[in-house]
């Protein structure tokens, strides 16, 4: 049982899940662009605003631990002057909730899950949009 540092974020959420987007794109009904962001109806079977905003916060949880480290890594001497951002992020995100200083708002809409992710800085709520187009195709509707 992999425990996360001070972190009660994970409970009862199964290892191979902790550190997987909550967001599946097979569950996304709909991407929409929103004031600052996106918004991505999830159909039924990505859970309940419950489960979805557990499986939220525990990928947020590690996430954190890992920029930690990643920060620890990258400077260990926190006296030193710290290294200039590069402008491209090292690491493409993988998950829409992988974008700097984002949030994530969850609530339940029309039998599923609404997610808002929105940010303050507009060139980050830009980034949200992008990723949400990239990572979550929205498939046409089809007669299934």
């Amino acid at each position: 049982q992999m425990c996360i540092r001070d972190s009660t974020a994970c409970e009862g959420i199964a290892s191979e899940e902790k550190d997987v987007c909550p967001l599946d794109p097979r569950h996304v009904r709909t991407v929409r662009d929103i004031e600052n962001g996106v918004a991505v109806q999830l159909n039924p079977n990505a859970g309940d605003v419950a489960t979805m905003q557990r499986r939220v916060d525990c990928y947020q949880a590690i996430a954190q631990v890992r920029a930690n480290e990643a920060a620890v890594t990258a400077n260990p001497d926190p006296t030193s002057a710290t290294a200039a951002p590069t402008a491209e992020p090292a690491v493409r995100p993988s998950c829409v909730m992988d974008v700097p200083s984002s949030t994530v708002a969850l609530s339940l809409v029309s039998g599923g899950v609404r997610v808002e992710l929105t940010s303050e800085t507009e060139g980050f709520s830009v980034a949200l949009r992008e990723q949400a187009r990239e990572l979550l195709p929205r498939r046409r509707a089809s007669g299934r």
